[in-house]
């Protein structure tokens, strides 16, 4: 089993979630070593939560399937990799959810290193989750790169 140092309900409790997604076509390949299953690695004294897990399948050749906490409760993602300039990121689309009502949208850098798979989500003060369109988030995106405090 692979592990993951905080998982996708980290990004739905506190990362950005947007209306408007980064790109709109998936065009990168998917990275295969990011497919399976992966478990939380918890807090220092905290035991293992079976149920915090995320399966990653590949859906298509520039696309992902992304099941948070498979099983009655599970949460489902259309995911794919996008690069903008020197930045690795991983678009997240939330499936099953009403579009009319709730921004399905997340951005997020990841790291995969040494087996460990590291989620970071945007800080909402410096890519605000009120941006409406994809061209400004990739500015505002862009604009924020070099700043520490980009990711959350």
């Amino acid at each position: 089993m692979k592990t993951i140092p905080g998982l996708v309900l980290i990004l739905l409790l506190c990362g950005c979630i947007y209306e408007t997604p980064l790109i709109v076509e998936a065009v990168i390949p998917v990275n295969q070593s990011l497919t399976g299953l992966w478990q939380e690695i918890p807090k220092d004294g905290k035991a293992e939560d079976p149920d915090d897990r995320l399966v990653i399948l590949p859906f298509s050749a520039t696309e992902y399937i992304a099941v948070l906490s498979p099983g009655n409760d599970a949460l489902y993602f259309r995911a794919y990799p996008v690069r903008l300039k020197d930045m690795e990121l991983i678009q997240l689309e939330w499936l099953g959810v009403d579009k009319e009502k709730n921004e399905p949208y997340l951005v997020c850098r990841q790291t995969l290193a040494d087996g460990v798979l590291t989620i970071e989500t945007l800080n909402g003060e410096l890519v605000s989750p009120e941006i409406k369109d994809p061209a400004s988030l990739r500015k505002a995106l862009l604009e924020n790169r070099s700043n520490p405090e980009l990711e959350e």
